[in-house]
């Protein structure tokens, strides 16, 4: 069997979304009997970023036009020529939803989180436009939906959604060799003293992860004692003007010295900031499945974050600290975060560690989605996690 998967980009701009398509891919691929070829569109980071999908072939189509769209002229004449049997999408509210129904493929739509009701909201007016001239009926030809969570699945359905949608999560690597890399310098070796905490987000930096909560948050939480030995590392890549806006706001509550903008981290570099982090905060408005947290617990990190994650388990097995995306559930969060000991955090970060292993690891989440795969193009019957009501 033949998939392509498809995503707006494949590179670093993608952020989350590329990521998954990239380590699905990586690892469908081992599955016997399984070709992958990826698809995306140009954008100005794919150059450098083509070599991380070996030794899947990564097909770039050229974009023409507006790019917050991205009309592709020629995508569609390339599903179609790659001899696929599927098409797996990845993301909504792109000329990548309406080449799959212009492909005569049968196709899986994965959300990431694009319907619930905050990001239906979020540019609430181009999303009404787009849902009547293409994305709606997309979404209504789709072979079958992909839910990372039952709460994404209810907003499919809250949509007026009525095809099938399996029920499958995010995945995440498990590390080897954490001891090996806590011996290596931290990124902010130069900033943050070694005997200092350090309490990590990284991610994209978009006003729904609630970073500017969290700064102002960090600024009543440092008011006690406990919380002088903490540092809060902010890693990622901005959009718009937002990072800015949020040095701006550190500086006039004059936290600089304890909030650090280390930019974008890939590769080695991200390996170190989630190995030599001591905690882990993500006080988003709206997620699908969140990448960061999984990895985070990957790493065993005690992890702060929302209901809004979409991952109640967590809380259920003790494996994190629960906030809402306001300045007083954050702050209070942090306090009760500050005043735990060391073995308290390492018990949660514990937690999350065996979960993931548990329940998240990629070779798990592959295998199901190709149980999807076959049952769509008929070579088996429906699979457990698919449901049709």
């Amino acid at each position: 069997m033949k998939v392509a998967l498809l995503s707006s980009s494949l590179s670093k701009k993608g952020g989350g979304v590329a990521e998954v398509v990239l380590r699905l891919g990586q690892n469908l691929i081992k599955l016997p009997g399984m070709e992958v070829e990826a698809f995306g569109l140009q954008d100005d980071e794919i150059e450098k970023d083509l070599a991380l999908w070996q030794p899947i072939h990564a097909t770039i189509c050229q974009v023409a036009g507006p790019g917050f769209f991205g009309y592709s002229p020629g995508l569609v004449q390339a599903l179609k020529k790659s001899g696929a049997q599927l098409i797996h999408l990845h993301g909504l509210w792109q000329y990548t939803s309406l080449a799959c129904r212009k492909s005569k493929l049968p196709y899986v739509t994965t959300i990431h989180g694009m319907l619930d009701q905050w990001a239906i909201k979020n540019s609430g007016l181009k999303k009404q436009i787009a849902a009547a001239f293409y994305e709606k009926a997309a979404l209504k030809k789709a072979n079958c939906l992909q839910a990372f969570t039952i709460q994404e699945y209810n907003d499919i359905r809250q949509y007026g959604l009525k095809n099938p949608v399996c029920i499958i999560p995010n995945g995440v690597d498990l590390p080897e060799n954490i001891d090996d890399l806590k011996k290596q310098d931290a990124p902010w070796k130069n900033i943050i003293a070694p005997e200092q905490n350090v309490l990590l987000y990284l991610g994209r930096i978009h006003p729904k992860k609630g970073l500017t909560n969290l700064i102002t948050a960090w600024k009543q939480a440092m008011l006690g004692s406990s919380s002088k030995n903490w540092n809060l590392v902010i890693a990622g890549w901005a959009q718009g003007g937002y990072e800015q806006q949020l040095k701006t706001l550190a500086r006039k509550l004059e936290i600089n010295d304890s909030v650090h903008f280390i930019g974008p981290q890939f590769g080695l570099n991200k390996k170190l900031v989630f190995a030599h982090a001591d905690g882990f905060i993500l006080p988003s408005f709206s997620e699908g499945l969140p990448m960061a947290v999984l990895e985070a617990w990957s790493y065993q990190l005690p992890v702060l974050m929302t209901k809004q994650c979409n991952l109640p388990e967590g809380f259920r097995l003790n494996a994190a600290i629960e906030i809402e995306p306001n300045v007083e559930s954050i702050t209070r969060g942090l306090i009760h975060f500050f005043s735990k000991d060391k073995e308290d955090l390492k018990e949660v970060g514990m937690a999350g560690k065996i979960l993931v292993t548990q329940k998240f690891t990629w070779p798990h989440v592959s295998k199901q989605m190709h149980e999807v795969y076959e049952w769509i193009i008929g070579k088996s019957t429906m699979p457990l996690n698919v449901i049709v009501d």
